[in-house]
């Protein structure tokens, strides 16, 4: 009776303890395969400076609203500030002289252009008293040319009556010819006075005596050659002082700006780098060092793709990092499909692996105190694998189901153990 006693109640204990061990995988999903990770930034100077505060080594914990690095602009970029103020004030002169050679020159341009209207009125005046002259004369020709031709005739007729003896008509038409080249020599040079004139009424410049209109000319027309060069040079003097004092502007406003670049930390973070010692030079776009963010740090979870309509953002899944025996909640944050592609590059820690059939659940944990020497030493537990749990739909009922089969197990147990 004893033995059967002891039989049925090892044979009760086996099957509670297979209820209890295969509980958890019923009830839960389980994963063993997560890491925990976090994002890693990049602090980087915005210019050519001098680190003036560093020496940051790996694993220095850097609270919120503390400076992470100092840099001071470099000697250089002031160099360059005060060689760019000297150019802007040689151009300034430079541009400043070529306007008063300009100015000159327009005055001297004027006072040609007075001489030579002065000669071009001078010219038409006296042009117009020659062909007045010219009329003159050539009224003149005609009126004697008339008289001759008029004698000619009479002698003639006087001739051939006999009145008069000799060939005085011949002489007389000889004069009368005479009289008449020289009517037309004065009509040519009446057609040369009136196209003079009408050249300098057009603007032509004669020469006249002393003042020759055409030297006043060609003067004119070298200023207005030197005129074009020197402003085509002050153009370009010009555009070179705006272009230099643009730079100018814009070198002085980043040197205002940038003087001093000392960011702050937003959130708490441990240096993922080393920085360089202190007075080290810097160039523009140079990564001064990195910072492990422990403020958004993240646990990626692999789980069959079958469990997929079970884990849902917002979930809360249990946590026990391996080799520690406390768990702690998580929230989920995401879910992705096994054909999902996850971000790897500025992380501090390899992700998991994607299997095919698997997907990546990413849980989101709460931040670290980097103050904590432990928690800074052990960088916020990046890298870590751990033990997450999803707890299942409808797990409360096969709980319920489980404890109502094991509680008569256990009833009839303990009256089978209280029988005499």
């Amino acid at each position: 009776m004893i033995k059967r006693k002891l039989r049925l109640a090892v044979g009760l204990l086996v099957l509670s303890g297979a209820a209890i061990t295969t509980a958890p995988h019923v009830l839960n999903t389980i994963s063993e395969s997560a890491v925990i990770n976090a994002p890693v930034l990049s602090v980087k100077a915005p210019f050519d400076g001098v680190l003036i505060a560093g020496d940051r080594r790996r694993g220095d914990p850097i609270a919120p609203g503390q400076t992470m690095v100092s840099i001071a602009a470099s000697r250089i970029q002031r160099a360059e500030l005060e060689r760019l103020k000297a150019r802007e004030a040689t151009l300034t002169e430079h541009v400043l002289a070529l306007s008063a050679e300009i100015l000159r020159l327009e005055a001297l341009d004027v006072s040609l252009a007075d001489r030579s209207e002065q000669i071009r009125r001078i010219a038409f005046d006296v042009l117009v008293l020659e062909r007045d002259a010219l009329l003159g004369r050539v009224g003149a020709a005609d009126r004697r040319a008339a008289n001759l031709a008029a004698e000619a005739d009479r002698f003639e007729r006087l001739e051939q009556v006999g009145a008069v003896a000799g060939n005085r008509a011949g002489d007389i038409r000889t004069e009368a010819a005479i009289a008449a080249d020289e009517r037309r020599a004065l009509g040519a040079e009446l057609a040369r006075a009136e196209r003079q004139i009408r050249a300098v009424e057009g603007g032509a410049l004669p020469a006249f005596g002393s003042e020759d209109g055409a030297y006043a000319q060609q003067r004119r027309d070298e200023v207005a050659i030197r005129l074009a060069d020197l402003q085509t040079r002050r153009a370009i003097a010009a555009a070179e002082q705006r272009s230099t004092g643009a730079e100018l502007a814009a070198l002085g406003a980043m040197l205002t700006e940038e003087e001093r670049f000392a960011p702050v930390a937003e959130a708490g973070g441990l240096a993922w780098t080393p920085s360089p010692s202190a007075n080290s030079p810097v160039a523009s776009g140079d990564e001064i060092m990195q910072v492990l963010d422990c403020s958004r740090r993240f646990l990626e979870v692999q789980i069959p793709e079958s469990h997929f309509e079970h884990v849902h953002p917002g979930d809360t899944a249990q946590v026990r990092l391996k080799g520690a025996q406390t768990v702690f909640p998580a929230e989920v944050e995401a879910v992705l499909g096994a054909g999902a592609l996850t971000e790897t590059g500025r992380l501090a820690a390899q992700p998991p692996r994607t299997e095919i059939g698997r997907l990546t659940v990413v849980l989101r944990l709460p931040p670290a105190d980097v103050t904590d020497p432990v928690i800074a030493g052990r960088f916020c537990n990046v890298g870590r694998t751990a033990q997450v749990r999803f707890e299942r739909e409808g797990a409360m009922s096969v709980a319920r189901r489980i404890r109502e089969w094991v509680a008569p197990m256990e009833l009839a147990l303990t009256e089978l153990l209280e029988r005499p």
